[in-house]
């Protein structure tokens, strides 16, 4: 029986984490078009919404038209440069045909991997590299075009270009042969050691949204620092992650001083100041921009210092947010497919998914979402116990006090 017990919890507790969540506490949904009928979908967050969902997103749900919910990956395409080492085995080190070899295991279930480090011994050299992999460990396939270490010093800088890249693979074994230098090399140079990598280089992808309400109808004539400014409170219309903002002047050329800030409790908080410029061979139509540490915020607080210029007229504004792009696969569920949002107190879902989606799944054309629409069968999210009956707190405070009362009067001398 005691055996049975444990097996039993775990059979609950694994029935509880796969119920279902109800769809009715979510309040929106956004219908996708455009889903591709084979690869993976690709989606962004456009303003609506991200103006309901909770700043980190964890209230984001997929669901198809049977209302099964469908795993996705969300990317947030900040720009990333990184790099993490793998756990490898080297063997079968040697040297063929005037070249080192070594050949090297990923293990049973081999991460994705797109750069090796190769370091070999001597100072000067220019060696060619060839990288092939397998599955098995006999059938090799090339994976590199022509590839070369070198090394060398030049005006007192010392040069060393020791990274082969190649096309992301997920095969278990790789083999890498270093040629020799035919110029200063006697022999097969010596492989010290090869670290095989996961290297991820991309550009931050934005998405922009245009600030509706027309500038000029926001400026407000004020003195920062004694000087004459211009200060425009700018209306996001809903909490939006924003990194960047963009503005068009009708004006030529200018430089002038800018702060931005974000309301806080304790006050505007800067985000960002320097220049706001535009120099004279700038080309027409060629907005300036500003671009600062993420912030979420409802608005932002723009001043200008103008001191003896006119102010300058903005024409249109837009902030920049890195793109929110939703990763999922359709063949998964069955169209149509919604995003729902807006249930402050749904969990991060952390679906297994998000682990087997490269880190970037590709160039395939996004798909495209709807509009923001009420869910019909909305109900909110019940509230906590205490919530709904504070009093229970007091009377359980009122039945501790009174069991300890027991307690003490039991134990005291007569």
């Amino acid at each position: 029986m005691r055996v049975r017990i444990p097996i039993l919890l775990a059979g609950v507790a694994a029935s509880f984490a796969q119920e279902p969540e109800p769809q009715r506490h979510w309040e929106f949904f956004k219908e996708i078009h455009g889903v591709p009928a084979a690869g993976l979908a690709r989606v962004d967050l456009d303003r609506e919404a991200l103006a309901v969902l909770r700043q980190n997103q964890d209230d984001l749900r997929l669901r198809d038209a049977d209302q099964r919910e469908i795993p996705y990956a969300l990317r947030v395409r900040r720009r990333v440069d990184r790099s993490q080492d793998l756990a490898v085995r080297d063997f079968d080190r040697g040297t063929r045909n005037g070249a080192a070899e070594i050949s090297i295991d990923l293990g049973e279930t081999p991460p994705a991997h797109n750069e090796l480090e190769i370091a070999t011994a001597g100072s000067t050299f220019r060696r060619r590299v060839r990288v092939f992999s397998s599955d098995n460990g006999r059938d090799w396939a090339l994976i590199t075009e022509p590839s070369f270490l070198f090394r060398f010093r030049s005006k007192g800088l010392d040069v060393d270009e020791a990274r082969i890249r190649y096309p992301e693979s997920r095969r278990r074994f790789l083999r890498v042969e270093v040629e020799a230098d035919a110029e200063l090399d006697q022999e097969p140079p010596e492989i010290e050691n090869v670290s095989v990598r996961l290297a991820i280089e991309a550009p931050q992808r934005n998405s922009e949204f245009p600030i509706l309400r027309p500038l000029a109808d926001v400026r407000e004539a004020t003195r920062h620092r004694g000087r004459a400014a211009s200060k425009y409170v700018l209306e996001l219309d809903g909490a939006l992650p924003v990194s960047g903002l963009r503005l068009m002047a009708d004006a030529g050329a200018f430089s002038r001083p800018f702060r931005l800030a974000v309301p806080d409790d304790r006050g505007p908080r800067i985000v960002a100041m320097g220049s706001l410029a535009r120099s004279a061979d700038a080309e027409d139509g060629t907005p300036s921009g500003v671009e600062f540490e993420e912030v979420f915020a409802e608005r932002l607080i723009l001043t200008v210092t103008d001191d003896r210029n006119p102010p300058l007229r903005f024409m249109w504004g837009s902030v920049l947010t890195a793109a929110r792009e939703v990763v999922f696969d359709p063949a998964q569920g069955r169209p149509p497919f919604r995003l729902y949002c807006g249930n402050p107190a749904a969990l991060a879902p952390r679906y297994d998914f998000d682990a087997r989606v490269p880190a970037d799944p590709g160039a395939s054309p996004l798909a495209a979402l709807g509009p923001l629409e009420a869910n019909p069968d909305y109900a909110p999210p019940d509230r906590p116990l205490t919530e709904r009956a504070p009093w229970l707190a007091y009377a359980a405070l009122a039945a501790a006090c009174l069991i300890l009362f027991i307690i003490l009067r039991g134990i005291s001398p007569s």
